[in-house]
């Protein structure tokens, strides 16, 4: 576990580099259940409640960019779609 990038079980800060950019990516993404669908507020409420600064919408788009989650191109429905390190994805 990354315990300079946690404090408390929420994640410190966006780091620099691209490991712990993945690790953090999925630490979040197992916070985001499967095979449900999740409006834009949901999603951000999700990011907000695990993160200690600011910027949930840059996680957000790495979530994405990254493949974690995929939303609508109206940005509307989002839903996750990696498995992370923590948890799967995977369909009965």
């Amino acid at each position: 576990m990354k315990e300079n990038l946690l404090r408390d079980g929420k994640i410190v800060r966006w780091p620099k580099k691209v490991a712990d950019k993945n690790f953090v990516l999925g630490y979040i993404a197992a916070k985001i259940p499967c095979g449900k669908i999740f409006a834009e507020k949901e999603i951000n409420e999700i990011i907000i409640s695990n993160i200690l600064f600011d910027d949930y919408a840059l996680v957000r788009r790495e979530l994405i960019e990254n493949g974690y989650l995929s939303r609508t191109k109206d940005c509307r429905e989002y839903n996750r779609q990696k498995e992370s390190d923590w948890t799967s994805c995977e369909t009965p």
